[in-house]
């Protein structure tokens, strides 16, 4: 494959020019040609929008920056996409855009910084923010070995898309609101590994915003810091979500203390939200190592029920069953407390939980409300019912939950149990190690005839 460098298309490296015209010119030769690499060289390279094109890789030589302008005339409205989700409603735009184009890549051991700061939230303009990197229903893509800041939203965006291999990044996302890590949309075949990234908002993120399923998904040694959600399947849960492993991921505090949206210290480091009618059937996480959250593990039913696309029928509530989660060291959780909670006639199904360990702050002196309202509609957030009954997990509307080799460990004397359960059909602990709370298990009085069964 021939190479062609931006300078010999009259790119300028001054931080200045905005050389838009002369970095597409060199991805349409290459287009052109059959296929190439598209090579930015050492410099400061300012652009609007690039749509990359099939069979081209762009490739950022060692000291390279692609700056995103800060004009948001320069990031023209893409038009809206074949493939219809709840994110491609409207006007949207990105730095590096592409849409049924196989084979692309970024590449190189440059920056893609988007400057987003230049773009400031203005009510509801999700779309009208420009995302680093959104590729939409495109085949065999491969985003390798960059540094990515300061996305206006989203940082990356793969919707739809199939067999991508994201690996190697660096990811700073402090510049707006809605600034995640990255987001895996409706995506099957997708490998996800090493990537250090610190983000205002959610960290690794799996949704479906659209009627195609994610699916078949491998994450692994991953650093995240967030203010939101570390790692979090939804909030848009449209279709299906099967056979997802995140294994090796370590989780802490953001080193940015200005917070557009979340906690200082994160929201949650796992959250599994099903909201939209669709099912989570089949995720095992593996080796979690988390610091500092607020709300250590957040697994919802919800009926929100939003359509992804505009007169598509209001779907029903979903379902969240056969999820695994072992190996996990929690340290420093606030005193929220975690919480498995489905909808009346809706249980979470079949969780299975080995060698868990919470150890939390504590130090709760006043029971809290005990019945915990069901709040169907309401945003799926790990804090939404306040400060639990329970300092390790409240559990409700649930069933075939499994746990074997559970630690809850409060730093100070906490009058809450480690767990308690409200409309819970066989609950089952093994091997559990407690200091500093008041008992295991508190069931909820109105649930005597639920059939309920602890076995510790």
């Amino acid at each position: 494959m021939s190479i062609y460098n931006i300078e010999d298309f009259n790119a300028v490296a001054d931080g200045q020019t905005v050389n838009t015209v002369h970095i597409q010119a060199a991805v349409d030769a290459a287009y052109q040609a059959g296929g190439g690499t598209v090579r930015v060289p050492t410099g400061q390279f300012v652009t609007g929008t690039i749509h990359l094109k099939e069979n081209v890789c762009i490739e950022l030589a060692h000291g390279s920056t692609i700056l995103g302008s800060t004009n948001i005339a320069d990031y023209p409205q893409v038009d809206l996409p074949e493939y219809k989700s709840q994110k491609a409603t409207g006007p949207q735009c990105a730095l590096f855009y592409a849409e049924k184009a196989d084979n692309i890549a970024l590449t190189g051991t440059g920056t893609i910084d988007g400057r987003g700061d230049s773009f400031p939230t203005q009510g509801t303009d999700l779309e009208m923010r420009p995302r680093n990197i959104q590729f939409v229903s495109c085949n065999r893509v491969k985003v390798s070995g960059l540094t990515l800041r300061n996305s206006g939203m989203w940082m990356q965006h793969y919707n739809n898309c199939e067999d991508v291999l994201i690996e190697n990044l660096n990811v700073y996302n402090h510049a707006n609101a809605n600034n995640d890590m990255i987001d895996i949309d409706s995506c099957r075949r997708v490998v996800v590994n090493n990537i250090t990234g610190d983000t205002d908002d959610d960290g690794i993120t799996i949704k479906s915003t659209g009627p195609a399923p994610c699916k078949d998904v491998a994450i692994t040694n991953c650093v995240v810091h967030a203010h939101c959600n570390a790692i979090k399947i939804g909030t848009e849960t449209t279709a299906h979500f099967e056979n997802i492993t995140l294994s090796n991921i370590t989780i802490s505090r953001s080193r940015n203390e200005k917070v557009h949206f979340g906690l200082e210290n994160g929201i949650s480091g796992i959250s599994l939200e099903m909201v939209d009618g669709g099912v989570i059937d089949g995720i095992t996480m593996d080796n979690i190592n988390m610091d500092g959250v607020e709300v250590p593990i957040f697994i919802r039913i919800g009926a929100r029920g939003r359509p992804y696309y505009t007169g598509i029928p209001r779907p029903g509530i979903g379902q969240i069953k056969r999820v695994s989660l072992s190996n996990i060291m929690i340290r420093n959780a606030g005193i929220t407390g975690s919480s498995i909670t489905g909808q009346p006639g809706f249980p979470i199904e079949d969780i299975y939980m080995s060698n868990i360990r919470f150890f939390t702050q504590g130090g709760v002196t006043e029971m809290p409300e005990r019945h915990v309202d069901d709040m169907p509609l309401e945003y799926p957030e790990g804090t939404m019912f306040g400060t639990l009954p329970a300092a390790g997990m409240y559990i409700k509307h649930a069933k075939d939950i499994y746990m074997n080799g559970i630690t809850v460990s409060a730093d100070a004397d906490d009058v809450r149990p480690a767990f308690y359960v409200e409309s819970v059909d066989t609950l089952r602990i093994n091997e559990l190690n407690l200091k500093r709370v008041a008992q295991a298990v508190m069931e909820c009085e109105a649930c005597n005839s639920n059939k309920s069964v602890h076995e510790i």
